[in-house]
Formats: C-alpha cells, structure tokens, sequence
C-alpha cells in the first residue's frame, strides 16, 4: 500500500507538471518524496516503500521517455547522487532495475557496470537488484541457469553471495507455482558453490521463503529434502523472523 502511495504521489505531479519542468527529475520526485514522508504513523520501512513507489514511476517515465526523462547509461547514477542521502537507496533501487538494454541477462556484465558504485550497501543493493530483474525474466522461461552460471564466475566475494542470494529469491519468486523450489534444490547441492559459503547462503535463502509460499505440512517436506547440515535451519526458520 505504501509503495503504491508513491506511485499516486508521483503520478499526481506528473499531471499538474508544467512543460518547462520536464526532464527535471529533482522537481519531479521531491515533492511525492516529501509527501511520502509526511504521511501519519508510518515507520520508516513504510516510508522506505513509499519512497520506491515514487522512483519507480519516475524509472519508468524515464525508460519510456516521458516528461522528457531519460537514461543516461554512459552515467547511469548521477541523478541518484544529487538527491539528499536518505534518497539515494531508493533511487539506486530502482533504476538498477532498467539496465537490461546495456547488461541483459549477464551478472558478469552487471558486476563490471556497479564496480563504478564506491558505496559497498548501495553497490551489493544494485547487483542483487539486477540479478533479481534478469531471473524475472528468465526464469519463467526455464533459463534460470544461464544466471546462476555466471553467478558461480563472478569474481568479488561479496557479489557473488548475493547473486547466489537474488538469483534464489528470483527463482522462487518467479518459478512455476507450487513447484517453485524443484529447481533450487539441485543448484543449492551443486558441488562448485561449496568453497565460497554458496550451499550455505542458498539452502538458508530457499528455507526462509518456504513459509510464505507453502503450507506448513508441504513445507516440512521439503525441509526434508535439505541435507542434513541444513535441515535444522529450515525447520525453525519461521521462529526466526
């Protein structure tokens, strides 16, 4: 609800803004920003929200060209860098997810174009974005693992654990409903992520998502699945969160 409160925020600029405005994207989104944080008894995560529902709009109008925005791919985050801090994290979210028509499908292409980002949070926040967008859509298709196999070749240690992390959540997220897991299960046992905490990171991913997609008796079943090494892990991951 609250994300959407950004999109009304910023679709409501959008239709008292004046033509010499366009292409200004700080007169844009600083207003349905502001409103966002002003709304009544909201915590921050909800503000957080509400603040991506705004640079999501706007990320939009800018793949589209609408209002006169548009990517500046050669310098794809100075719009994000000119804002106030607070709004850097939203802003990097979301357009990290409009890069597919420089970097594809490839996590190797996307670790190569966020080695630019000095900010450690906002650059691992922008890979697993991107990641999270080329399982979107890939993994309907069943390509899955043309992602995850560059995943397993990305050279920074710390983009490779959340490639491993976005690329799960993804396949989750996207994968056939009621079977999303079958196909997870085999990359988590693959031999080539054991000697960089990979097995680890992807097993604990898939065990936190089970209770949301899965009743509890299905769920305990493929708890069962798990090696046993991180079966316990998946049995009380409800009781952690």
């Amino acid at each position: 609800c609250y994300h959407a409160s950004g999109h009304g925020f910023t679709q409501a600029e959008g239709d008292t803004l004046q033509k010499k405005d366009w292409g200004n994207l700080g007169k844009i989104v600083s207003r349905p920003l502001l409103r966002c944080e002003a709304l009544p008894e909201v915590s921050p995560a909800e503000i957080e929200d509400c603040r991506e529902g705004v640079f999501n709009v706007a990320s939009d109008w800018m793949a589209t060209k609408d209002f006169g925005l548009r990517y500046n791919y050669d310098h794809p985050f100075l719009p994000c860098d000119n804002f106030t801090e607070r709004w850097h994290y939203p802003c990097y979210y979301e357009f990290s997810m409009k890069f597919e028509p420089i970097i594809g499908d490839s996590p190797l292409k996307a670790e190569s174009f966020v080695k630019s980002i000095l900010n450690t949070g906002l650059r691992e926040t922008t890979f697993g974005a991107m990641v999270a967008g080329m399982m979107q859509r890939q993994a309907p298709l069943d390509r899955y693992a043309l992602v995850f196999d560059e995943c397993l070749r990305i050279s920074d240690n710390a983009l490779f654990k959340v490639c491993i992390y976005s690329s799960a959540n993804g396949m989750m997220e996207h994968g056939s409903p009621g079977k999303e897991y079958e196909k997870i299960l085999p990359i988590c046992k693959l031999a080539s992520l054991e000697k960089r905490e990979g097995t680890k990171i992807c097993y604990e991913t898939l065990a936190r998502r089970l209770s949301r997609f899965y009743p509890p008796k299905k769920k305990t079943k493929i708890c069962s699945e798990f090696p046993v090494a991180h079966r316990g892990f998946c049995n009380i991951t409800p009781l952690l969160h």
